[in-house]
């Protein structure tokens, strides 16, 4: 007995559900993808930004060593010299 002209009508609609679910599903996993985007565009400029504060760190630490090293000269200077004045 071949299908009637209802369960016709009801195959095509649930086809066109099946569809507006996928459009749905498709929109859903367009959204959660651009807010994994954001998330890692905001992660890695966060990164960047701490990148280029360890950088400074190091620069500030590479003169306070210098400095402390130049120190360290001038005390040993001083005393050599006010070691062979006394």
């Amino acid at each position: 007995m071949p299908p009637s002209d209802d369960d016709i009508k009801d195959l095509w609609k649930g086809i066109d559900e099946l569809k507006e679910m996928r459009s749905r599903d498709a929109q859903t996993l367009a959204r959660i993808e651009t807010m994994l985007s954001e998330r890692c565009v905001t992660r890695g400029k966060n990164l960047d930004g701490m990148d280029l504060r360890i950088k400074e760190i190091e620069k500030k630490l590479w003169w306070m060593g210098g400095a402390a090293a130049g120190v360290a000269t001038l005390i040993g200077w001083i005393l050599k010299l006010g070691g062979s004045h006394g």
